[in-house]
């Protein structure tokens, strides 16, 4: 079990990739571990690039996970991306492509990155051609028709 103090809770920059990096070797994530890391996140103003990696770094793992982890990744994640599309609402092709490369692994997309790529469409006023095309072809019909009404 990874202890967090409320000290280290405040803003250890270091903590986030340190207990995804912990859970790797571990390979299970518990719901104590997506508690923590949800509330590591939240407190934080912002996720910091390198805590974001460590986070899509550990999905790209597919290790086995509690429910609880799909939400937190895709809220998260998909909160900490739509965020820097601001005021725009739209993701670019470079943003499209640095999404992709997150989510890429060896395999398809595991149900977490599913449903971060899910709320990311369905939350963005337009994206680019690329990332519409990286959506999984047994994506719902009803979020990929959102994204294609306004693509750039």
């Amino acid at each position: 079990m990874i202890r967090v103090s409320s000290r280290d809770a405040q803003r250890d920059l270091d903590l986030i990739p340190l207990i995804c990096e912990t859970i790797r070797r571990r390979r299970h994530i518990g719901f104590e571990d997506v508690q923590k890391l949800d509330r590591l996140c939240h407190r934080a103003e912002n996720l910091t690039p390198g805590e974001a990696d460590a986070i899509f770094a550990l999905a790209r793992k597919r290790v086995p996970a509690c429910a609880e982890w799909d939400e937190f990744f895709a809220q998260t994640l998909g909160g900490w991306f739509l965020d820097d599309l601001t005021p725009s609402g739209i993701v670019s092709r470079d943003k499209a492509r640095w999404l992709m490369a997150r989510l890429d692994g060896d395999a398809a997309l595991s149900n977490a990155q599913y449903r971060l790529l899910q709320h990311v469409l369905e939350n963005t006023l337009g994206c680019d051609e690329d990332l519409l095309a990286f959506a999984p072809p047994v994506a719902p019909p009803d979020w990929i028709s959102h994204c294609t009404s306004a693509r750039i």
